[in-house]
């Protein structure tokens, strides 16, 4: 079962963020949109692939240990260093400079959805290292199918998700940045 993200859990991954390096719009994106999307979970679970998921979207790889359950700290770390570890598999891929700060921040939480596979061969990151940084944005709101039941439909979830990447992407700062950058540090 999920456990609902307050501030104070909120605040414990900004932390856990900043400690793996993760700052700025990244940290805003990764504690607003990527780990309500992906949902706080103490006990193993399977995600809708099939696949053991652990904590805020961590996929337990082959030979990992885990554990009944985690506290909240832990799950925070195994967050900061999974969202920082997509951020530098991302880089690697971008021969382009990002338009901005959201544009990374949008990316990453993408290519943490998706995995860095699914990101190396599209279209978006064609895109993007063409610098048609528009079109690399629009991308984003392609990928919002998901199985059921063995059925390809879009996913209401996934269409939210996509809709606040592209408007990062598209370099919208929310309103409540600053504020929200404010609470987690304190």
């Amino acid at each position: 079962m999920s456990i609902k993200l307050t501030q104070s859990i909120k605040s414990k991954v900004f932390s856990a963020l900043i400690w793996a390096g993760v700052a700025g719009p990244s940290a805003y994106v990764a504690v607003e949109l990527t780990a309500p999307s992906e949902g706080l979970y103490l006990t193993p679970y399977k995600d809708p692939v099939g696949l053991t998921t652990i904590c805020l979207g961590h996929l337990v790889k082959k030979g990992e240990v885990v554990k009944k359950e985690y506290t909240v700290d832990e799950c925070a770390i195994i967050f900061a260093k999974d969202f920082k570890e997509h951020e530098v598999l991302l880089d690697k891929m971008v021969k382009v400079p990002y338009r901005s700060p959201w544009m990374k921040a949008a990316f990453t939480d993408f290519t943490f959805n998706k995995g860095i596979s699914n990101v190396s061969s599209s279209t978006l990151l064609r895109k993007l290292n063409s610098k048609d940084y528009d079109g690399a944005c629009q991308e984003l709101t392609k990928w919002t199918y998901g199985r059921v039941n063995g059925v390809m439909k879009v996913l209401p979830g996934l269409v939210t998700r996509a809709t606040k990447q592209y408007q990062y992407c598209m370099g919208s700062e929310p309103g409540d940045y600053q504020m929200r950058m404010e609470q987690w540090t304190k």
